[in-house]
């Protein structure tokens, strides 16, 4: 099962909302931010992160598997962007 976990610090709670491109721009899924102190399969943000927030991929567009590539993910909180490449390869 492939998942891309993304961990990051919120302490004024603002809203953030991120989302799966594939090269050409073309959108392949949205990603929602969690607060569990668990995460997903037990896996957690690393306790330094006092306000923890995290957000993950399962690999998937529109429920099925993605073709191995390059896609580009893309996080907004308020004014900042974060922006980075993922490789899928299976």
């Amino acid at each position: 099962n492939d998942l891309v976990f993304f961990c990051f610090e919120n302490p004024q709670g603002s809203d953030i909302s991120g989302k799966i491109y594939t090269m050409l721009g073309t959108e392949v899924a949205a990603i929602s931010p969690r607060r569990d102190k668990t995460g997903v399969a037990g896996v957690g943000c690393p306790a330094s992160i006092i306000q923890a927030q995290y957000a993950t991929w399962d690999g998937t567009a529109d429920n099925v598997r993605v073709r191995n590539g390059i896609y580009v993910y893309r996080i907004i909180s308020e004014d900042q962007v974060f922006t980075g490449t993922l490789l899928v390869v299976r």
